[in-house]
């Protein structure tokens, strides 16, 4: 009986691996086992696993991947915070899964030690979360929902900041700052090197904005733009030179 659904994960992911498949993105619904107290049945515990090596997999890609799991099943009051004690991931690329406030599951890029247990020479990433907790925050979701009546209208912004400063910080900022008329951020860039120092990173969010009951004009917009970028200066995060 499996106390963890990663080792089971790693297996899969290391025999594609050495199957030579460039590339894998799988999932599970395991049950892990939690021991409790001698002479007693251990805890069952419902969990989603995910997986991934290959071409465009890395933190950010497997973090979305979360995301919209986590939205399509109506979870709403979610986090990602910085974790770096965990031995099975890497320090720094490494976050626990808050729903509600409380930790439900960990993701992250998996360390190079462990890699090597399990004979995989390239980067994986792995994120495990406790499906009970997602059924007890989800809400259910409108089936349909009108179609727009108005155009959408889209800013990209090109952030600089702290290596230290979490993207979901960022996001948060955005969303607390653009108001109504934000309908959607989703980061689609990071970028280092180059102009940018070597302490600093590149982040790029994609903003789409509308108004239910009239067309958006650029000043609306532009509005929702410079109190963003005027909250995000009090935190050190900059627009991109």
């Amino acid at each position: 009986m499996r106390t963890s659904a990663l080792p089971s994960m790693l297996d899969t992911l290391a025999h594609n691996y050495n199957y030579r498949n460039a590339r894998a993105c799988l999932y599970e619904l395991a049950t892990e086992y939690i021991p409790t107290q001698d002479g007693k049945l251990p805890d069952e515990k419902r969990v989603v696993t995910l997986g991934q090596y290959g071409k465009d997999a890395d933190f950010y890609t497997l973090k979305g991947a979360m995301e919209a799991l986590l939205r399509r099943m109506g979870v709403d009051e979610f986090d990602f915070a910085t974790q770096r004690e965990n031995p099975t991931f890497h320090p720094g690329r490494c976050a626990n899964i808050l729903i509600g406030g409380e930790g439900c599951g960990i993701i992250g890029e998996v360390h190079p030690g462990v890699l090597e247990n399990y004979d995989i020479g390239t980067r994986v990433y792995l994120a495990n979360i406790g499906f009970d907790a997602i059924l007890a925050h989800g809400k259910p979701r409108e089936t349909f929902k009108p179609l727009p009546r108005f155009p959408s209208s889209s800013r990209d912004l090109a952030l600089v900041c702290d290596e230290s400063t979490e993207a979901g910080q960022i996001e948060k900022c955005i969303r607390a700052n653009a108001g109504a008329i934000l309908e959607r951020v989703e980061l689609f860039d990071v970028y280092r090197g180059g102009q940018i120092p070597s302490d600093k990173k590149s982040l790029a969010y994609a903003l789409l904005m509308r108004a239910p009951d009239r067309n958006l004009t650029d000043k609306e917009c532009d509005r929702a733009v410079e109190k963003i970028l005027g909250e995000l200066a009090k935190i050190g995060v900059v627009l991109r030179g």
